[in-house]
Protein backbone atom coordinates (compact mmCIF):
# COMPACT_ATOMS: atom_id res chain seq x y z
CA UNK A 1 0.00 0.00 0.00
CA UNK A 2 1.81 3.29 -1.34
CA UNK A 3 -0.95 5.61 -1.32
CA UNK A 4 -3.57 6.64 1.36
CA UNK A 5 -6.97 8.48 -0.29
CA UNK A 6 -8.75 11.24 1.87
CA UNK A 7 -12.69 11.87 0.83
CA UNK A 8 -13.33 15.14 -0.13
CA UNK A 9 -16.28 16.90 -0.71
CA UNK A 10 -17.11 15.46 -4.54
CA UNK A 11 -14.22 12.87 -4.44
CA UNK A 12 -12.00 10.91 -3.28
CA UNK A 13 -7.97 12.62 -3.01
CA UNK A 14 -4.59 11.50 -2.67
CA UNK A 15 -2.77 12.37 0.84
CA UNK A 16 0.62 13.39 -1.03
CA UNK A 17 1.75 13.98 3.06
CA UNK A 18 1.26 9.68 3.59
CA UNK A 19 3.06 8.85 0.34
CA UNK A 20 5.48 6.16 0.85
CA UNK A 21 4.30 5.59 4.77
CA UNK A 22 2.26 2.57 3.91
CA UNK A 23 3.98 -0.91 4.57
CA UNK A 24 4.59 -3.36 2.39
CA UNK A 25 1.71 -6.01 4.23
CA UNK A 26 1.62 -3.67 7.24
CA UNK A 27 -1.94 -2.50 8.48
CA UNK A 28 -2.72 1.13 9.83
CA UNK A 29 -5.76 2.29 12.40
CA UNK A 30 -7.42 5.22 13.24
CA UNK A 31 -8.61 6.51 16.25
CA UNK A 32 -9.50 10.55 17.39
CA UNK A 33 -9.48 11.53 13.74
CA UNK A 34 -5.75 10.49 13.60
CA UNK A 35 -4.52 7.72 11.18
CA UNK A 36 -1.36 5.24 12.78
CA UNK A 37 0.79 3.11 11.00
CA UNK A 38 4.22 1.65 9.95
CA UNK A 39 6.05 2.03 6.98
CA UNK A 40 8.64 0.14 5.51
CA UNK A 41 11.66 1.63 7.50
CA UNK A 42 9.95 0.11 10.41
CA UNK A 43 8.62 3.79 11.53
CA UNK A 44 5.56 4.28 13.23
CA UNK A 45 4.10 7.24 12.33
CA UNK A 46 1.02 9.17 13.50
CA UNK A 47 -1.04 11.58 10.49
CA UNK A 48 -3.81 13.89 12.20
CA UNK A 49 -6.80 14.29 10.02
CA UNK A 50 -7.96 17.54 10.52
CA UNK A 51 -4.53 19.65 11.28
CA UNK A 52 -2.55 17.54 8.57
CA UNK A 53 0.36 17.03 10.84
CA UNK A 54 2.64 14.13 10.10
CA UNK A 55 4.82 12.62 12.70
CA UNK A 56 7.14 9.80 13.04
CA UNK A 57 6.66 7.90 16.82
CA UNK A 58 9.26 5.91 17.01
CA UNK A 59 11.31 3.36 15.21
CA UNK A 60 10.09 -0.43 16.17
CA UNK A 61 12.26 -3.92 15.41
CA UNK A 62 11.63 -5.44 12.29
CA UNK A 63 10.04 -8.41 13.38
CA UNK A 64 7.19 -5.86 13.90
CA UNK A 65 3.99 -6.34 12.03
CA UNK A 66 1.68 -3.82 12.80
CA UNK A 67 0.17 -1.56 15.51
CA UNK A 68 -2.99 -2.51 16.96
CA UNK A 69 -3.62 -0.23 19.52
CA UNK A 70 -2.57 3.05 21.58
CA UNK A 71 -3.15 3.92 24.70
CA UNK A 72 -0.96 7.08 26.79
CA UNK A 73 1.64 7.29 24.19
CA UNK A 74 1.82 3.16 24.48
CA UNK A 75 1.96 1.58 21.64
CA UNK A 76 0.46 -2.26 21.18
CA UNK A 77 1.84 -3.53 18.34
CA UNK A 78 2.18 -7.50 16.97
CA UNK A 79 5.26 -9.10 16.85
CA UNK A 80 6.26 -12.32 14.06
CA UNK A 81 8.23 -15.18 16.37
CA UNK A 82 10.22 -17.28 14.42
CA UNK A 83 10.64 -20.57 15.99
CA UNK A 84 13.58 -23.13 14.94
CA UNK A 85 13.12 -26.97 15.22
CA UNK A 86 16.05 -28.76 15.09
CA UNK A 87 16.46 -32.83 15.22
CA UNK A 88 19.29 -34.05 16.60
CA UNK A 89 20.28 -37.84 16.57
CA UNK A 90 22.16 -39.58 18.72
CA UNK A 91 24.10 -43.15 18.03
CA UNK A 92 25.37 -44.72 21.60
CA UNK A 93 28.40 -47.03 20.84
CA UNK A 94 29.60 -49.71 22.98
Amino acid sequence: MDQFWISSAIEYQPNPALNIQGGDNKRFFTRDNKIYGINNQNQAWRYDIQTKDFETITTLTKNTDNITDIKNNKLLVTKRQVANKEVVELLLVK
